[in-house]
């Protein structure tokens, strides 16, 4: 089973990841963190058809324990805010999917000129993208 935790579970994309997720029979989605602008809450508040199916609180800070009990990592985040996490959960040595832009694009003028000044250039070179 593939434990699996999503950065933005309370976005359009978050949300749908966990519809996904939920359904496949290798997943165990064990933990999903919210903006620090919002309120911790229970996931069936966020999804009320995931209730009495997943059961944790999202919290609205990183616990970098719970990361290090995943598998893989979900980013459902902005474009720009990704890049503040992924450094950090390579560290840890987790799989990353980050459904943003910023590790989109091989060439970082192509990013900055859409985006932003890319705060982790090293890392471009080992994504994949597709």
């Amino acid at each position: 089973m593939v434990k699996a935790g999503i950065f933005g579970i309370s976005g359009y994309a978050g949300q749908k990841l966990v519809e996904i997720l939920k359904n496949h029979p290798e997943v165990e989605i064990i933990f999903g963190f919210v903006s620090p602008e919002e309120e911790s809450i229970h996931i069936s508040e966020i999804i009320p058809k995931v209730k009495g199916e997943i059961d944790f609180v999202c919290e609205n800070e990183v616990k970098w324990e719970k990361v290090e009990k995943a598998d893989i990592i979900f980013l459902a985040l902005p474009h720009s805010v990704s890049m503040k996490f992924v450094p950090e959960i390579l560290k840890r040595k987790k799989k990353v999917i980050d459904l943003s832009a910023d590790f989109r694009f091989k060439d970082l003028k192509v990013y900055e000129k859409w985006y932003t000044k890319h705060s982790c250039p090293e890392f471009i070179k080992y994504a994949v993208y597709g």
